[in-house]
């Protein structure tokens, strides 16, 4: 048996990017008269349009074992949906070469391989088809699928009609039960709820427990470093790192600045009802656990007179669930202003376990009125264990917070009856 299941190498996918010249505006009584006036002239007149090359993937090599769980990280645009596409058969590469020993399922956003018109019980059959399973084998799955999706309500519904919930886990279910030597799943489980998603890693686990290899795209890192054996790390197209443990990659991903940086930006035309409202934020995690700093700033716009406001932050668990409010100890009231206005903000946190956490920001006057408020603005993502040596990751039931601590034995005196004195 051969020591690989997916051999990629100079892996390569090129677009190529059509770009109007920049002019006067053209209607479409203006394309309807050049059209009849190339007829009837047989003259080709000249297009207003430029090419750009644009390289989504170059000089990508690697291999993949059996077994294996490999995370696929970066930030949006490095090409990790495009190499998922090449390796699914979806698009074909400009250059390079693959090679796949094992049937593959992916799973690359709602609804890939349904029919919209069909039920969901006939898509389980039309899937398992194209994945070459015969129909005895689909049968001896059928009820796991479904029990696993949760949609047997709706078996016989024509898939159109679900939410994407719906979709994404009846989808999911069909992938990962039918037994694939390779399946791949992109970020499209965010989908689902947490819950699902929960289910969703463990049934991974088991299928890399079985010996098949498992694509795994996600930008939740802890996901990432609970779930995956090795993780690669992409940036413009190219491989940044490949690493055995998964931990070392996402280092590099957060160090070399391919994490994303959190921005918030109001919607053009979108007033809020208070007299100041944020225009813009942004937040920054800075230094290292347990002494993580969050550098949140802010641009404000004074839409009215107004009286001095606060600025506090409420920090939430990935399941909205408020942790912490930062109200700066010291801090100047922010007057009226017509001219917007710019403030930073340092918090510094405390040793958090590792996960995501969003933060929700409020301006107005202290317990009497809210100027503006905006839910869940902007997260960020603890990937280390405030604690050297300690066993993560650590579940919400038991908190977020991982306080200092220690354990002394003490020395337990026996009186001259054997009874135990207490120290």
């Amino acid at each position: 048996m051969s020591d690989w299941i997916i051999k990629v190498a100079d892996l390569g996918k090129r677009y190529r990017l059509r770009h109007a010249q920049q002019g006067r505006y053209v209607a479409l009584r203006d394309v309807i008269t050049e059209r009849f006036k190339r007829v009837f002239s047989g003259v080709r007149p000249p297009q207003p349009i430029s090419c750009e090359e644009f390289w989504a993937l170059r000089d990508v090599t690697f291999e993949v074992k059996p077994g294996e769980v490999v995370g696929i990280i970066g930030r949006n645009g490095a090409g990790k949906s495009t190499l998922l596409k090449l390796l699914s058969r979806i698009t074909e590469p400009s250059c390079g070469r693959i090679r796949l020993s094992g049937r593959v399922a992916s799973l690359l956003e709602v609804g890939t391989g349904f029919h919209n018109e069909l039920t969901g019980r006939e898509n389980i059959f039309l899937n398992g088809a194209i994945l070459g399973m015969t129909n005895f084998e689909i049968k001896r799955k059928f009820d796991e699928i479904v029990a696993f999706s949760d949609v047997e309500k709706f078996l016989d519904t024509p898939v159109k009609h679900y939410s994407s919930g719906m979709y994404v886990r009846l989808a999911f279910a069909v992938a990962a039960h039918l037994e694939p030597e390779i399946l791949i799943v992109d970020e499209v489980l965010a989908v689902g709820d947490l819950a699902f998603q929960k289910k969703c890693l463990g049934k991974m686990k088991d299928v890399s427990k079985s010996g098949r290899t498992v694509l795994f795209v996600s930008h939740n890192m802890a996901a990432v470093r609970t779930l995956c054996t090795r993780a690669i790390v992409l940036q413009e197209g190219h491989v940044l790192c490949d690493h055995n443990d998964p931990s070392d990659a996402i280092a590099m991903y957060v160090t070399s600045g391919s994490a994303p940086q959190q921005v918030w930006h109001r919607l053009p035309g979108e007033r809020p009802q208070g007299p100041m409202a944020f225009r813009s934020m942004l937040a920054d995690l800075l230094g290292e656990q347990p002494r993580h700093q969050l550098r949140i700033v802010v641009e404000l716009d004074s839409l009215e007179p107004h009286a001095p406001a606060l600025l506090a932050f409420d920090i939430l668990d990935s399941g909205s669930v408020p942790i912490m409010q930062a109200l700066p100890s010291i801090q100047p009231l922010i007057p009226y202003d017509p001219i917007t206005q710019k403030v930073e903000v340092l918090i510094d946190l405390p040793p958090l376990i590792p996960g995501n956490y969003q933060i929700t920001a409020w301006v107005g006057q202290h317990n009497t009125l809210t100027y503006d408020l905006v839910p869940s603005a902007l997260s960020f993502e603890v990937l280390a264990s405030p604690t050297q040596g300690r066993s993560f990751p650590h579940t919400q039931d038991h908190g977020h917070i991982v306080p200092d601590s220690t354990l002394t034995l003490l020395a337990v005196e026996q009186d001259s009856k054997g009874k135990l004195c207490p120290p």
